[in-house]
C-alpha cells in the first residue's frame, strides 16, 4: 500500500528552498569555495550551520543576518526528517556548473479531475 506524506511546507517554498540549498551548499568548480548565506561572498573555510548543516557563513554576523532574513524558517523546516530527506545529498561532490547534476526533480503542475497518473486516478 502506498503512503501519502503531508509536508509542512508548500511546494513553492520547497522549490525555493531547493534553489537556496543549491546556491549556498554547492562547491565552486574553480576554487572549491562556497557562498556565504549572509553576505553572498564566495570563499573557502566558511562555517556550517550546526542545526541544518546546509548553509554556510563567514562569521556569526553573517549567520545572524541570514537568520533574521529567513533562515530561521528554512532551518526549522530542514530539521524535519521528511523535508531533510528530500535534500540529503553529498554537497561536497556537487559542484556549481556541474552539468551532470540535475535540478531537484519535483515539477509543479495542476492535475485535472479524473486525470490518471501512473495508473492512479486523481
Amino acid at each position: 500500500m502506498n503512503k501519502v506524506k503531508v509536508l509542512p511546507i508548500s511546494l513553492a517554498k520547497l522549490m525555493d528552498l531547493n534553489d537556496k540549498i543549491q546556491e549556498y551548499s554547492a562547491i565552486d568548480l574553480v576554487d572549491a569555495s562556497r557562498k556565504c548565506h549572509g553576505c553572498g561572498i564566495r570563499k573557502r573555510g566558511l562555517l556550517c550551520c550546526a542545526a541544518c548543516n546546509m548553509f554556510w557563513y563567514c562569521s556569526e554576523t553573517c549567520q545572524h543576518r541570514a537568520w533574521n532574513e529567513g533562515h530561521m524558517t528554512d532551518c526549522r523546516n530542514l530539521r524535519k526528517r521528511d523535508v531533510m530527506g528530500m535534500f540529503m545529498f553529498d554537497w561536497d561532490n556537487f559542484r556549481v556548473g556541474d552539468s551532470k547534476v540535475a535540478r531537484f526533480p519535483l515539477k509543479h503542475r495542476t492535475l485535472a479531475i479524473g486525470e490518471v497518473v501512473n495508473g492512479q486516478e486523481f
